[in-house]
């Protein structure tokens, strides 16, 4: 597939395409679909409300019926914040994308955890963590925490460095 069919297919403009990439991009849809992801500074969740949201937009594109694939999608989603509120407001919007799934929201809940992602060790020490983590890991990791430099931070800077983790 060249880069134009690929532009193609990621902004929506199926007609561009031919069957077989189209075959490929429903393929690539369910299998993106399996993926771990993980966002370890997540606010309010835009970057991961963003890709379930065109995710779906594909599907609906494709003419994939996305019901299962939504529960399948957010069965796959972690996050962890150190504030609570926008946290809360993350659960609240992907809640309002599950309305109609039978996903089970409390399972949900317990993937999306109020901690410094700064300590990782912690991280590590939430059950569904470490089943991913022994399933093979995380295929995708988001983040963009807030910037803070080292100067006027270097004992926190030395803490991070000390993490096995990151």
């Amino acid at each position: 597939m060249d880069l134009s069919t690929i532009k193609n297919l990621i902004y929506g403009d199926i007609d561009l395409c031919n069957k077989s990439e189209i075959t490929t991009l429903k393929n690539g849809i369910m299998t993106i679909g399996k993926y771990n992801v993980i966002d370890i500074a997540s606010g309010s969740g835009l970057f991961l409300i963003g890709y379930v949201k065109r995710l779906l937009e594909l599907n609906t594109l494709l003419g994939i019926d996305s019901t299962n694939l939504l529960g399948l999608i957010i069965g796959q989603l972690y996050a962890f914040d150190i504030r609570p509120i926008p946290l809360a407001m993350l659960k609240l919007s992907l809640l309002d994308l599950c309305v109609h799934t039978d996903h089970n929201m409390k399972a949900l809940m317990k993937q999306f955890v109020c901690l410094s992602s700064i300590e990782g060790d912690r991280i590590y020490e939430q059950p569904h963590i470490k089943h991913v983590m022994e399933m093979g890991g995380f295929d995708t990791v988001l983040g963009n925490p807030p910037y803070l430099g080292e100067k006027g931070n270097r004992e926190l800077f030395e803490t991070i460095k000390k993490n096995k983790v990151w």
